[in-house]
């Protein structure tokens, strides 16, 4: 998914031809043991590099890491994701499945939800976190990259339920890797 840049009195000009940033929105549904559901969101802004696989297979590596560190006595996750071509690749899942026993997590399941169907929890996520954007940079800010859409994202506490992070993601180690599979 792609931000578009925001500035504080933008001319329509200056609107045209902008580079969108790519984040990443993921969404964690668990259950307490006094059987009431639980969602954390976790949205990955992408400093560099593209949203490819690669990208993709480094954001499950964090995730998987910080949901480790914030919940020790989880075990396993089950994924669903839409049909994007970064998701439903078999690069990534030959990544999941060649790495999931190096895993902090272990994915028990990937699964790819219908067109129109399932992205729910992420769509609603994404427009709290635009929303406060918006507001943000309508008090005088601009939102022209990755440092300050996450500035904007943490401001008044951020979104209630989310935690952001940049994610910076090497080339060089996706041709490397690609080299080595061949």
């Amino acid at each position: 998914m792609k931000f578009l840049p925001y500035q504080f009195r933008e001319t329509q000009s200056d609107f045209f031809g902008k580079k969108g940033i790519s984040w990443h929105i993921s969404c964690l549904v668990t259950k307490s043991e006094n059987e009431k559901f639980d969602l954390q969101c976790y949205v990955h802004i992408l400093e560099n590099g593209s949203q490819g696989w690669f990208s993709v297979a480094n954001i499950i590596l964090h995730l998987l890491t910080n949901i480790k560190s914030t919940r020790p006595t989880l075990k396993e996750v089950f994924l669903k994701s839409d049909n994007a071509a970064c998701y439903h690749c078999t690069n990534l899942l030959a990544f999941i499945q060649q790495n999931n026993g190096q895993f902090p997590i272990k994915v028990a399941e990937y699964n790819f939800s219908e067109a129109q169907s399932g992205k729910d929890l992420c769509d609603s996520k994404t427009g709290s976190c635009r929303m406060h954007i918006y507001k943000y940079a309508n008090e005088g800010h601009d939102v022209l990259n990755p440092r300050s859409m996450k500035l904007a994202l943490d401001s008044y506490g951020g979104v209630k339920g989310t935690q952001s992070c940049i994610v910076t993601v090497n080339a060089d180690d996706e041709t490397q890797r690609s080299e080595c599979q061949e």
